[in-house]
């Protein structure tokens, strides 16, 4: 297998890897911010 194309697949994986990092941050966020919508609805009940 030539250079050229082991460097393409190693950036294809890194650009992959980066995407699932930004999935799972917005997962994270979103849960978050449900949590403190829930925490606020709960203390103005």
């Amino acid at each position: 297998m030539s250079q050229k194309r082991k460097n393409q697949r190693a950036a294809r994986a890194a650009k992959q890897e980066k995407q699932a990092q930004t999935v799972v941050k917005w997962i994270f966020g979103t849960f978050v911010l449900v949590a403190l919508l829930a925490l606020l609805y709960v203390a103005f009940m």
